[in-house]
């Protein structure tokens, strides 16, 4: 099981969440992934030593000039925008590249071939006998749908059907939600603008994964007036944070009644 959690901005204790209930999940096998850097403080450590255990390889158009009769198909065809034309020259954009091939099928002159390319690595080190996985794309390499599609299909493989990877998001990154919700089987979406949530919880994004709403406890009351009465309050304090990034488990009697009824959720018809 793949579960996940988006958040619409940091500092509400998004990831502080996610890492407790993984350490409460001490019955099965769980794995960490940090889909986008850094890792939480909790993992760092001195002795470290990660390997790399999956290349992420990309298939991008390489242009030739000899039979290129500029025509520009390549560029109108192009969904991605990721075909540029400088002078005489056609310049691919290798980061928001998408592997499409629609230059390739479009192009008459047969001015396009594609050439595979590693693009980035998932490492993995191991914390207290769980696997910790982290993504690290190459310097020109910006994290797009394509990279979350083939991540989570390296997940679906790599766990067992018993184990849970917790797959950790900066928040933000609204351009990659839909990927990720259509590849998750649970995504905790932590939030305190009960606007944002009225409007991301009336459109039209595919939900194949379970979406369990969470929210700061000052804000609870505010879902609730508005009808969201089945949001999860989370408590959220500077010592709750202090305490997880020495690596602690939270002690406070409503965090934990949280992170029981969030689990009961998950754990319903799975």
């Amino acid at each position: 099981m793949i579960i996940t959690i988006l958040g619409t901005r940091g500092g509400i204790g998004s990831t502080t969440l996610l890492w407790n209930i993984y350490k409460s999940y001490s019955d099965c096998k769980t794995c960490w992934l940090s889909l986008t850097p850094p890792l939480p403080p909790v993992f760092f450590s001195d002795k470290i030593k990660s390997e790399s255990i999956y290349t992420l390889k990309k298939n991008i158009p390489k242009w030739n000039f000899e039979t290129c009769n500029f025509c520009n198909d390549c560029i109108n065809n192009c969904s991605y925008n990721a075909i540029l034309k400088k002078d005489d020259v056609y310049i691919v954009k290798t980061d928001v590249c998408n592997s499409c091939n629609m230059c390739v099928i479009c192009c008459k002159q047969n001015a396009y071939n594609m050439l595979e390319f590693n693009v980035g690595n998932i490492n993995c080190f191991i914390n207290n006998g769980n696997d910790v996985l982290n993504l690290v794309l190459n310097n020109n390499e910006l994290l797009s749908q394509w990279h979350v599609s083939e991540i989570y299909k390296f997940l679906k493989s790599y766990i067992k059907s018993n184990d849970i990877c917790f797959v950790d998001v900066s928040s933000g990154r609204k351009e990659l939600w839909s990927e990720i919700i259509k590849m998750s089987d649970v995504v905790l979406f932590y939030t305190d603008d009960v606007n944002f949530w009225n409007l991301f919880y009336k459109s039209n994004m595919p939900r194949s994964a379970k979406l369990i709403l969470v929210v700061s406890s000052f804000k609870f009351d505010d879902f609730v007036k508005n009808g969201f009465s089945y949001a999860i309050s989370v408590e959220y304090d500077r010592e709750i944070a202090v305490n997880s990034i020495h690596g602690e488990v939270v002690s406070d009697i409503n965090y934990k009644k949280s992170i029981n009824e969030i689990k009961r959720i998950i754990n319903e018809n799975n």
